[in-house]
């Protein structure tokens, strides 16, 4: 149990530093879906192209 602990914090760990990265990066000027910030464009684009 301890070892599987120490792997599940170290994965929460490096979750959280990717969640921050993204968070810092992220932002207007890299949005491709400017008619649709919510998303909607990109789920529009993935399911036509199935």
């Amino acid at each position: 149990p301890f070892r599987d602990q120490a792997l599940l914090d170290e994965k929460r760990n490096a979750l959280a530093e990717l969640e921050a990265e993204l968070e810092a990066t992220a932002g207007p000027a890299e949005n491709d879906n400017e008619a649709a910030p919510d998303g909607n464009a990109a789920a529009e684009r993935n399911a036509a192209a199935v």
